[in-house]
């Protein structure tokens, strides 16, 4: 009786961990990011979801691979992102680019939390990755056009602040125009900052 209540005890469990690990994989083939499951000992990743096609593609399998994909100028702070997770719990959520071997790179979001042994020591590493690429490509449109505007917003008006100039050194000027003078390039002033 004991064998049968345990062997059904144990039927159960597995049958709640089979529905449990079904609804993830459901879960993450519907979310728009793709998550991720790194085996830290194996240096083995595992990858969830459909995410973007063009992130998909990009993916290594192994993380020494994944590595050698991220950009240049963003490795190294990834690294010591993840290293400050791994030693002192730090969350890690960072934005980075990874390309295919070519000029070609996505923007991605990067988020993910250890699993840790009874040591302490991080074994496994779960997460999520986004394709952002169309939100930067629009911080850049968007940056560009305030830089462009400014600009040509700046031009004109460091004419006109130097006419203004010109106009209160004017020796003929009464007082009460040299006051609207004065008025006038303050605005201005004002208006290059």
């Amino acid at each position: 009786a004991d064998n049968a209540a345990g062997a059904v005890h144990n039927a159960r469990l597995l049958d709640a961990l089979q529905n449990s690990e079904e609804r993830f994989r459901i879960a993450a083939q519907c979310a728009s990011d793709i998550v991720y499951d790194w085996d830290l000992p194996a240096d083995h990743v595992v990858y969830f979801g459909e995410g973007s096609g063009a992130l998909n593609e990009r993916l290594a399998r192994t993380r020494a691979g994944y590595w050698s994909i991220i950009h240049p100028e963003d490795r190294k702070r990834v690294e010591q992102a993840l290293n400050d997770h791994f030693e002192t719990g730090k969350a890690f959520s960072e934005e980075y680019r990874i390309g295919d071997g070519t000029e070609s790179y996505v923007a991605v979001s990067d988020r993910a939390t250890a699993i840790r042994d009874q040591k302490g020591t991080p074994i496994r590493l779960i997460g999520a990755l986004s394709d952002i690429t169309e939100r930067k490509q629009a911080e850049q449109m968007k940056s560009d056009f305030v830089s462009f505007v400014s600009h040509q917003l700046r031009t004109p008006l460091s004419g006109v602040k130097w006419m203004l100039e010109l106009a209160m050194d004017a020796a003929d000027n009464p007082e009460d125009v040299k006051s609207f003078i004065q008025d006038a390039g303050t605005s201005t002033d004002r208006l290059i900052g």
